[in-house]
């Protein structure tokens, strides 16, 4: 085994200013051949840096993402409520509309909730569900509506009007939400005053 020094054919340089060019024809930058002084060890602190931007970028994106949310979900109550306000006896309400007034129940917006129900309850006119109309309005009235409570009582009051049990939590529901400022509770509050 014999170690031999061969001799270069052509003139070393140790820096050029024509581009280097790779494998694949691309042309790279002179600066991006830097001499090895620029790849000195990073600072004990540039982990930490990195890693506290990294932080904040993913919470401004989780931040963004709730605010998107909060926004889609207010425009869904919105939505909601107009077609509850809107909503005829013999209208039945869009199954799609039904759905997102339900997600939006469900993040706990009692509106949304009371919109639900409204949109859900039978009438003469139109075929609903009761069972999950009440199961909305329970929950608007748990979330703080007082319309949803009168709406409730108004529901327990007319779906089984001989039922005792269901009367005086119809007519604790109004005195609540009368007591609250809701007008219509009064009012169905002194009809069942006025017909015992």
């Amino acid at each position: 085994l014999s170690l031999t020094s061969v001799a270069p054919t052509e003139p070393m340089t140790t820096a050029s200013t024509e581009p280097a060019t790779s494998a694949a024809g691309c042309a790279a930058p002179a600066s991006s051949f830097a001499p090895a002084a620029s790849l000195a060890p990073r600072s004990p602190k540039t982990p930490i840096v990195v890693g506290t931007a990294l932080l904040a970028a993913l919470l401004a994106c989780g931040l963004l993402a709730i605010a998107y949310r909060q926004a889609r979900l207010g425009a869904d109550v919105a939505e909601c409520v107009a077609a509850s306000e809107a909503l005829g006896p013999d209208t039945s309400a869009d199954s799609g509309l039904v759905a997102r007034c339900a997600h939006a129940c469900e993040a706990g917006l009692g509106d949304a909730c009371l919109a639900e129900g409204l949109l859900l309850t039978p009438t003469s006119g139109r075929p609903g569900d009761a069972t999950a109309a009440e199961a909305a309005l329970e929950r608007a009235c748990s979330l703080g509506s007082l319309s949803g409570c009168a709406q409730l009582a108004e529901s327990l009051r007319h779906a089984t009007p001989e039922d005792p049990a269901r009367l005086a939590r119809a007519f604790a529901l109004y005195t609540g939400a009368c007591d609250g400022g809701e007008l219509s509770a009064c009012s169905h509050l002194g009809a069942m005053y006025a017909h015992g």
